[in-house]
């Protein structure tokens, strides 16, 4: 790791995408070959790599960084998610100097990063993006659409707890039109990409929510989920809502849509 420093450093002064390409490159093969070895470095690792996201870089050269962000995460900061809480600090102030674009595409590789934490470790992320200020909105909107969204018009098996715990931070929000905007970009990106039979997972998260807080009889947190269950129910004239709007659940959710919390 000295010697990849110092050539580094000799890069810094002397820029050539042809060098950085190769330099990259050899950094994801150390991360993949010497993982243990590395681990103890890896916020000196994150370091290095974090500056990049805020230059202009060729098109070849662009894919392979961010594979090798990809990379730094998976092999060093899921097994180690007690950096995780520093790794977002470092993440969110280079990303304000970013561009949207790479805001949206280093949101895409946390999403697909966090969606293989640990639940515990999983809701802390949660409550980290959420609680972020509104100048990254749309880099952490990304995260939740990749976070949540697979191949072939499926999504992800956490796509649901990822719901729910945007529902509960939702609930408690004190800036609730912010939360309730996210969830919306959320959702509706995941309808758009998925089936009915993929999406029924999600719904059901929705609705198990909505049960729950309909049960505590907490008139604003209702008023609020409510509100989630419009964004279902709206999109394709309801399309997506067959799979939570059957039987007796149906008549309970079109009576409080009616009628709103009482």
């Amino acid at each position: 790791m000295k010697l990849f420093n110092l050539y580094w450093s000799e890069l810094r002064f002397k820029p050539s995408m042809v060098a950085l390409l190769t330099l990259i490159s050899l950094l994801q093969k150390l991360l993949h070959d010497l993982r243990s070895t590395l681990a103890p470095q890896y916020e000196q690792v994150l370091a290095v790599l974090l500056p990049l996201s805020t230059k202009s870089l060729a098109p070849e050269v662009l894919p392979v960084y961010l594979q090798t962000v990809s990379t730094l995460f998976k092999y060093l900061l899921l097994p180690q998610p007690d950096h995780l809480p520093s790794t977002w600090s470092s993440v969110q102030s280079a990303l304000r100097s970013c561009t949207p674009e790479m805001q949206r595409m280093f949101g895409e590789v946390v999403g697909t990063t966090i969606r293989k934490l640990k639940s515990e470790d999983r809701l802390q992320m949660v409550q980290l993006l959420v609680d972020e200020r509104d100048d990254l909105e749309n880099a952490i909107a990304w995260t939740f659409v990749s976070a949540t969204q697979s191949i072939s018009s499926t999504l992800h098996t956490t796509a649901p707890s990822f719901v729910t715990a945007l529902l509960d931070r939702h609930l408690v929000s004190e800036s609730h039109e912010r939360t309730f905007k996210l969830l919306r970009r959320v959702l509706s990106s995941a309808m758009h990409h998925s089936t009915i039979e993929s999406f029924a997972s999600v719904a059901e998260a929705v609705v198990l929510k909505l049960e729950e807080i309909k049960a505590t009889g907490h008139e604003e947190q209702l008023a609020r989920v409510l509100e989630v269950v419009c964004i279902v129910c709206a999109f394709r004239k309801g399309k997506k809502a067959e799979s939570m709007l059957d039987g007796k659940c149906s008549l309970d959710i079109l009576d409080l849509l009616l009628t709103g919390p009482t």
